[in-house]
């Protein structure tokens, strides 16, 4: 998956862009719980990290909503706005629930702790998918 992605980011589209539903390509990554290096691949390419979708999640709520712990410390190594998600959760959400406390504590720990994320570097396979498309570019003139 993540070098499929990194050939369809080799012809550098939009990764901001919206869907009919009002999703980018990083709410819809977390939303299905892809890979971080999926979701890495979509940042390094210009993704915004905090835009929300047609909920009005972020991709950093959809992530702590599905649990993806690893998706959620790369989408913070990002800058992502844990206030905001925090500020959205008790907005929204019914606070006595034990289940917006669970996310909220979750969020609260992650704000206090130091992260680092080691993930596969996809250089390589950006490089690849670069290359490839020049050679189709210069093939075809």
């Amino acid at each position: 998956p993540a070098e499929t992605v990194a050939a369809v980011l080799s012809a550098e589209p939009d990764v901001n862009a919206r869907d009919l539903f009002d999703r980018t390509p990083l709410y819809v990554a977390a939303a299905a719980g892809a890979e971080p290096p999926v979701l890495r691949a979509l940042l390094e390419a210009g993704a915004k990290v905090d835009l929300r979708g047609d909920r009005g999640y972020s991709p950093l709520l959809l992530a702590a909503e599905r649990g993806d712990r690893e998706n959620v410390k790369l989408l913070l190594s990002y800058k992502a706005d844990i206030k905001a998600a925090e500020d959205w959760l008790n907005r929204y959400f019914d606070t006595s629930d034990k289940a917006v406390r669970s996310a909220l504590n979750q969020l609260k720990q992650l704000g206090q702790s130091r992260l680092s994320i080691d993930l596969p570097d996809i250089s390589d396979s950006l490089d690849a998918a670069r290359t490839f498309k020049l050679g189709r570019e210069k093939a075809g003139k």
